[in-house]
């Protein structure tokens, strides 16, 4: 029985999954009325969470090429507000606007993976310099006031294809697992997947074995930015308007659910489903906050202890396995 333990819990994401249920149990039974695990508390849950967890899925997958990227907050406003800005005050068609928001989260991403690995300048310094970069180029271009975005007919439809629901299931949340089992079968069982683990783990001595490292790592930041520039047409589909005000957090809560979600910050290390279930993990600990009654300082606080704590448990995993 202990050989089976054993074997179970050396999977980080059982770990990770059995963490996430007890603190979905904990909400449970004191929140008032058990109202956590409420059908309407679970479609909060499931409406609000893709954005967030879609740029972690993202940031695992650059974190195990051996990156990380400081801009995807930059990215996701920037792409929410040129949807926002195209549609609503030059009249774009809907279809022409989202290709063009995508295409633009892919070229920042491109363009950070590109100054990192040919300038050979650390990650940590372009992405930094492009967060505000970015934020400042998007504020020059639109400003700083929120842009509404209320599409109407044949384009209302394509915008429910993203945030509208089936049999009352919230779409943002099958967009995500459709993308998480892409990224799951990217990583586990292509060759481009086993290059991102070699180029993560040991980028020499991946060259010396004939892989183009840069590419790969190029390809990583280009796919996070498509999921920001993704996230953001989620979230302006949802709230029917862009704001240039949010996204300060979104670098800082993607970087932990990564890492809670046993992602190695030196690279190498680290799987989707991982991710995916640290991601909801920070998304049940901001809800079940905020249904106690606890403000956002709590819920900082909360994260830091629980980013720590599986960070800790995530270090005897490696000595022990």
């Amino acid at each position: 029985m202990n050989k089976y333990l054993i074997n179970f819990f050396s999977y980080r994401p059982t770990l990770i999954f059995v963490i996430l249920l007890a603190l979905i149990a904990i909400f449970a039974i004191f929140t008032p009325n058990h109202s956590f695990i409420s059908r309407d508390s679970v479609l909060i849950l499931l409406t609000i969470s893709p954005q967030m967890v879609l740029i972690t899925l993202g940031m695992g997958l650059l974190l195990i090429s051996g990156e990380f990227d400081l801009s995807v907050g930059s990215i996701y406003v920037f792409s929410s507000m040129i949807i926002a800005s195209l549609f609503t005050n030059y009249g774009t068609n809907l279809f022409i606007v989202l290709v063009v928001a995508m295409l633009i989260g892919v070229g920042m991403g491109t363009l950070n993976g590109v100054i990192t690995t040919k300038a050979k300048i650390a990650s940590l310094i372009v992405t930094l310099g492009t967060m505000w970069a970015y934020r400042g180029i998007l504020l020059i271009l639109i400003g700083g006031r929120s842009i509404g975005f209320y599409p109407t007919g044949s384009e209302q439809t394509l915008s429910d294809l993203f945030t509208g629901k089936i049999w009352g299931i919230p779409l943002q949340f099958i967009w995500l697992l459709v993308v998480t089992a892409f990224l799951f079968i990217l990583l586990e069982h292509t060759r481009f997947g086993n290059l991102v683990y070699s180029t993560g783990s040991n980028k020499e001595a991946a060259r010396m074995m004939g892989i183009n490292t840069d590419k790969v790592k190029i390809i990583c930041f280009a796919i996070l930015g498509f999921l920001c520039a993704f996230s953001g047409l989620l979230q302006v589909s949802r709230v029917n308007a862009a704001i240039p005000q949010t996204g300060e957090l979104i670098m800082l809560m993607a970087l932990a659910g990564a890492v809670v979600g046993g992602t190695s910050l030196r690279g190498g290390r680290g799987n989707i489903i991982g991710c995916l279930f640290g991601a909801f993990i920070i998304q049940v600990i901001s809800l079940g906050l905020v249904m106690l009654g606890f403000t956002e300082y709590y819920t900082n606080v909360a994260i830091c202890v629980v980013l720590l704590t599986t960070a800790y448990a995530h270090s005897l995993l490696t000595e022990r396995f």
